[in-house]
């Protein structure tokens, strides 16, 4: 398997510099192992038994999680209008085992949590930030820890949130996908693959998807964690799925593309690109924006996988966003790049002072970027100059904005 971040491959003998790319057929108990009969498969073999999460010891500092009584959260009506950048947080974990909650607007450091371990990007919802750090999942308010646990394995993804059903989801790499409560964080069932689990995970429509490095694409039951389907294509690592109207899109190792229904997993379409794929895919107005190892980023047609465009950096590709017609990824070679999302031609290219973690965010004509220099910098979309930066004591993750 390889390092828990794919940037960390390319610290070895070079020096770069930083870039901001960035459930159905049994019942099953809450808190239960399921084995998960297939109703549908798209490839031969037996789904392998799910595990039961347990919670682990406290981490450093110790605090009393939040009693099971405790309702679980609501979403935000949408509609509204979008609070000031002044209202909105920014939430980014560091390698200095803490987790930050920065003002949006300025950069000034609001509060901070000693985890204890390094937080992957994390999942904001009104104020409460879910997360997973090392073998833990956690949710924390303005810096307060309301719970964790630690089902099992360590996690590289960032967690799945439904308010819906009340459930935070994440793969581990001991092979297994975990739900927790939102509420509390107890054990709401976990569901077992043939390989160890390092991307994110995607839910849509009743179904949670997943890659898995035994080469399987995977849909589990979201409410009582059982088989649905499995369609064999490559090993994933790191790269996670994403969805729309219907139709799951993932990257793999094998270097291809992968369109997949969600409902049975058929494959709809695939398109080869000449190098391994880490990223997630984005899909904006029918358009799949993807980034490849062969040092391309890709924008390719969402139903029929033709491609519409491709554009050259110039190192590996990390995990585009896109926002008002610009797409925003980071390439390897320490520099975020905006690119026009109708033909893919170059705005602008800012190089930063370490290497940038794969995801980013943007919010309000601002871009996120965490950095390994130490620093979250927040940059102008529309033309890449610095607004501000903030400095921790340790590599910055990928930073996620919200209330």
């Amino acid at each position: 398997m390889r390092s828990r971040h794919w940037d960390y491959r390319f610290l070895v003998g070079i020096i770069l510099v930083g870039f901001l790319a960035l459930a159905g057929c049994d019942t099953a108990t809450s808190g239960t192992t399921n084995t998960g009969t297939p109703s549908t498969t798209a490839a031969t073999g037996t789904p392998a038994s799910g595990t039961t999460p347990t919670t682990g010891s406290t981490p450093t500092p110790s605090t009393t999680p939040t009693p099971s009584t405790t309702p679980a959260p609501t979403a935000t009506p949408s509609g509204s209008n979008p609070p000031p950048l002044a209202q909105l947080t920014v939430y980014v974990g560091s390698d200095d085992n803490n987790f930050y909650g920065i003002n949006a607007a300025t950069g000034a450091k609001r509060w901070s949590y000693a985890l204890g371990q390094g937080a992957n990007k994390p999942s904001p919802i009104n104020g409460i930030a879910y997360g997973t750090a090392g073998n833990q999942i956690f949710a924390i308010n303005s810096g307060s820890l309301l719970w964790h646990v630690t089902p099992g394995g360590t996690f590289y993804g960032r967690p799945a949130v439904d308010l819906g059903t009340n459930l935070v989801l994440a793969g581990a790499d001991d092979n297994a996908v975990y739900a927790v409560h939102a509420n509390d964080g107890s054990a709401a069932w976990s569901y077992a693959t043939g390989g160890p689990i390092t991307g994110s995970l995607f839910y849509d429509n009743g179904l949670v998807f997943t890659g898995s490095q035994d080469g399987y694409v995977y849909a589990i039951h979201e409410n009582n964690g059982t088989f649905a389907w499995r369609t064999l294509a490559s090993a994933v690592e790191f790269a996670a799925p994403t969805g729309s109207k219907g139709i799951l899109y993932i990257g793999a190792d094998d270097g291809n593309v992968y369109a997949l229904n969600e409902s049975n997993g058929s494959i709809k379409w695939k398109f080869p690109t000449g190098g391994q794929i880490l990223s997630k895919p984005s899909i904006v107005n029918g358009t799949v924006y993807i980034g490849s190892d062969d040092h391309n980023l890709y924008a390719l047609n969402a139903n029929s996988g033709g491609k519409i465009w491709q554009h050259a950096l110039n190192d590996n590709v990390g995990t585009p966003i896109v926002a008002n017609g610009v797409v925003f990824v980071g390439s390897s070679d320490g520099s975020v790049y905006a690119l026009n999302a109708g033909n893919g031609s170059q705005l602008w290219m800012k190089s930063v002072g370490g290497l940038t973690r794969p995801w980013f965010d943007t919010n309000q004509g601002i871009v996120y970027v965490g950095s390994a220099d130490g620093s979250l910098y927040a940059f102008d979309a529309g033309n890449g100059s610095q607004k501000w930066k903030f400095t921790a004591g340790g590599a910055m993750n990928s930073p996620t904005v919200g209330t």
